[in-house]
């Protein structure tokens, strides 16, 4: 996502009101020196930690999505009510006369990471500013997923992901009956997904019903297969070229010939996204059973599991 913030020089230069007869004095300069430390480290580096973990919501610490959660009116926790009082029934369970029970079902709380409480309030926020047009909030899902922001950490600029940590993204996909899709190319935690449900923070046009779907992996026999597919696997191997990974009638398949550089991590089955299948590819899976259980790899083209 691209910062449009205004950018400020936090700098205090101390020196500069050192006059040049003094220039020599050395206790004076020392102690502007000193001086100088002591702004460098209260005070710009004070300002800087602020605008990161604080007014820019795109690298929000947990204390400054707790205040950008009062700003948009969105709970990034889901506290549900305290049980009321123990309700009257028979025996130990509490049981009525059809032996089921009066006590009412009760809900766990659900609390998130912080990049995750980052993305439920950037979720917010959007929904806010947006006109509901897919068009836009397609393109605000770009912006969110594939581009980084520059933050200053202990001095160093350094790229950080504002949503959650893939560079593959999500888009909704308009039905044109009054319901569209949304396609996210990895698994959410439960608790995300409570969030989102509660607070249907998912971007959409007013009476429009949104559907989610999320690609899955599945394991036949061995054989890596996709039971939910994903558009960024093809379904062809048209125009493909060596290493490409697609989906030949669920089964995943390596396109062509290859050769695996040996020092390659290995991918294993347990947890894997098509984010991280999409980012690996196929040319570095090993062509041999590697022995370790639950890892991936090429068997004359079908991606096969150990």
């Amino acid at each position: 996502m691209t910062e449009q913030y205004q950018q400020f020089d936090f700098a205090t230069d101390v020196k500069s009101a050192i006059i040049w007869r003094h220039n020599d004095a050395p206790n004076l300069t020392a102690l502007m020196s000193a001086k100088q430390a002591w702004y460098a480290a209260n005070h710009e580096q004070f300002w800087i930690d602020w605008f990161n973990n604080v007014f820019s919501l795109t690298s929000a610490d947990d204390f400054g999505c707790a205040v950008w959660a009062i700003i948009l009116n969105s709970p990034v926790n889901l506290n549900p009510p305290a049980p009321g009082p123990v309700p009257w029934g028979f025996g130990i369970f509490n049981q009525n006369f059809f032996n089921a029970n009066f006590n009412p079902t009760a809900r766990n709380p659900a609390f998130l990471t912080t990049i995750e409480k980052r993305f439920v309030l950037l979720l917010r926020y959007w929904q806010i500013v947006s006109k509901g047009r897919f068009v836009e909030d397609n393109g605000f899902l770009y912006r969110l997923f594939a581009n980084p922001i520059t933050i200053i950490q202990d001095g160093v600029p350094t790229q950080v992901w504002p949503g959650m940590p893939f560079k593959t993204f999500p888009y909704i996909v308009d039905n044109l009956d009054m319901t569209a899709s949304i396609t996210l190319n990895y698994p959410i935690s439960d608790n995300l997904a409570t969030i989102i449900q509660e607070y249907d923070l998912l971007p959409r046009p007013a009476g429009v019903l949104l559907t989610v779907t999320i690609p899955t992996f599945g394991d036949s026999g061995g054989v890596l297969l996709m039971t939910v597919p994903s558009p960024l696997f093809p379904t062809s191997d048209a125009g493909l070229s060596n290493g490409d990974i697609w989906n030949n009638g669920e089964v995943m398949t390596v396109f062509g010939t290859t050769t695996p550089n040996p020092a390659a991590p290995l991918i294993y089955f347990v947890g894997l996204t098509v984010a991280e299948l999409v980012s690996a590819g196929g040319a570095n899976l090993p062509l041999t059973n590697a022995g370790l259980a639950g890892s991936l790899w090429n068997n004359g083209g079908v991606i096969c599991i150990v």
